[in-house]
């Protein structure tokens, strides 16, 4: 009896450290997945950090193209409205010129 007493308090004592061994196994688990999930989302934080410190500094450089861009369509639209000028200005010139020399043909034929 005494030696299938000591078999069993031999098993239970067996049985507690399994269990004790699993629950620190689960636990220890337990903690490793927290700690990767720290981790991950500290990595997802300073990626989303990272895209609106880029976004703003993209937001900036657009706001600088569309000002030089639109510098340059307004200098481009002065220049061809002052080409615009400058070829009729030309162009009567070139008429007055032709009206001229037409009335200087005209004067120097023989009638």
């Amino acid at each position: 009896m005494q030696t299938e007493l000591m078999a069993a308090t031999n098993a239970s004592q067996q049985f507690t450290v399994e269990v004790w061994q699993a629950i620190l196994t689960c636990n220890e688990e337990a903690g490793q997945r927290a700690m990767y999930q720290a981790m991950q989302i500290t990595r997802i934080n300073d990626a989303l950090a990272f895209l609106q410190t880029a976004n703003l500094q993209r937001n900036h450089e657009q706001a600088i193209f569309r000002q030089n861009l639109s510098e340059w369509a307004n200098r481009q639209e002065t220049a061809t409205h002052q080409l615009m000028l400058e070829q009729q200005r030309l162009r009567t010139e070139v008429d007055s010129t032709q009206a001229a020399l037409l009335q200087v043909a005209e004067a120097g034929r023989p009638e």
